[in-house]
């Protein structure tokens, strides 16, 4: 295991270091939000080269367990921390790197697949940035679960939310959050470079995988709460120029 100092490039250096804060805050004091416990319509990811943007304290250690190598990326050293306490005993490659989602110091098709939970919807306006450099540094697929909103025109009676393609912004006083429909998670996907594979709700998954009879937990890992999941394939190799 490593934790490797990358960049937390942000809208400003005063914004990085506000949103370090808060997140460590949260992850030291707070509930935080690991992805491994929510982690829903996984890519095949049984070894295979594995990012969790936002990867949290990874309480639940099937992923990278699972997985042929493991990255977690997280702005948060306090999570970070946490996640190499989580992990020693996993049996696969695990570093951590402590970064901002929006500026990922890795090479274009660095990974096998890219996953995600939540870190869409906490990203706020920023949310189409992160999920271009998911795209970029995946060569084959990503799975993400993003919350929903948008559908019900009630919404927008609320003070501070705002209307979008792809869902709703709603803006609180220190920070936004995005909040998706399934046709808006459909929307981004494409437009950053993936082809959806397959979209739907929590309730959705759980049928589809009742159906199909899976038996691999890690295909199948539930969702606590109401949830949007999304799994999508790299249409092409991404062409943004690398940070390395």
């Amino acid at each position: 295991m490593e934790l490797i100092n990358g960049t937390l490039h942000s809208k400003s250096e005063e914004d990085g270091r506000r949103e370090l804060a808060y997140w460590d805050h949260e992850w030291t004091h707070g509930e935080g939000n690991s992805s491994s416990l929510q982690v829903g319509a996984l890519p095949k990811i049984r070894n295979k080269h594995v990012l969790d943007v936002g990867c949290g304290d990874l309480e639940d250690t099937r992923v990278p367990v699972a997985s042929g190598s493991f990255t977690g990326i997280d702005i948060s050293v306090a999570a970070l921390r946490n996640a190499q306490r989580n992990t020693r005993r996993a049996r696969r490659k695990v570093d951590f790197v402590a970064a901002s989602a929006e500026f990922m110091p890795f090479r274009n098709n660095a990974f096998e697949a890219v996953i995600s939970v939540e870190t869409l919807t906490i990203m706020g306006h920023n949310f189409k940035d992160v999920a271009a450099e998911m795209a970029r540094v995946t060569r084959e697929q990503v799975g993400l679960c993003v919350t929903p909103g948008g559908d019900d025109p009630r919404e927008l009676r609320y003070v501070g939310v705002e209307k979008t393609d792809y869902g709703i912004i709603h803006h609180r006083e220190d920070f936004c959050n995005a909040f998706f429909t399934k046709e808006g998670v459909q929307l981004l996907l494409r437009e950053v470079g993936l082809r959806p594979d397959q979209v739907g709700t929590t309730e959705e998954l759980a049928a589809a995988s009742r159906k199909e009879r899976r038996h691999d937990p890690i295909e199948t890992i539930a969702i606590s709460d109401d949830r949007i999941f999304a799994r999508a394939s790299k249409i092409a190799f991404g062409t943004a120029e690398s940070p390395l």
